[in-house]
């Protein structure tokens, strides 16, 4: 993997950046390896992709969840930020958190409706696409296969039109 990574960083545009996604596995040592090839100060997020099913493990927590690393090349990279839609943030009080200020008084629907249209930016915490399992039709017969909406997501942030995109282990 160590020489990989390292043609991999040589191959990234100045801008580009690389998503690496592991399991509980091998996270730790391959976070390592980034770390060095890429550098410390080159690391952007841990994003933790969450998906459920039923899984029976007796003598551990049921493992749903994967790691994925983003490294980029230099500190000029690309990033575009993205939304999501959520529900309004309506609290049992009544109140409406938005950006950190408490809304004191009622809120109406309209107001709810705007919040909800205008989505909610993206964290490090993927629970909205489910395992490649799960979309059926996508599935061609590989372990390491992701789901289309999750390979969408990763190249909307990081690219733009026009831009070349690898996946250097096909997946």
């Amino acid at each position: 993997l160590y020489p990989r990574l390292q043609l991999m960083k040589r191959l990234l545009a100045e801008d580009g950046s690389i998503y690496v996604h592991c399991d509980w596995h091998v996270n730790s040592y391959i976070r390592l390896l980034l770390d060095e090839i890429f550098g410390k100060e080159n690391f952007r997020n841990e994003i933790v992709w969450c998906y459920t099913g039923p899984r029976k493990t007796p003598k551990a927590f049921s493992r749903k969840h994967d790691i994925i690393f983003l490294y980029s090349k230099d500190q000029n990279y690309k990033f575009n930020q993205l939304t999501i839609p959520h529900r309004s943030g309506l609290h049992d009080t009544g109140q409406v958190e938005t950006f950190g200020r408490k809304r004191e008084q009622p809120v109406s629907e309209e107001q709810i409706k705007e919040l909800e249209e205008r989505g909610k930016v993206l964290e490090d915490w993927w629970v909205d696409i489910w395992a490649t399992e799960r979309y059926r039709n996508e599935l061609l017969g590989y372990d390491t296969q992701k789901p289309v909406a999750l390979l969408e997501r990763i190249i909307k942030a990081s690219s733009n039109e026009g831009d070349l995109v690898a996946d250097f282990f096909p997946g």
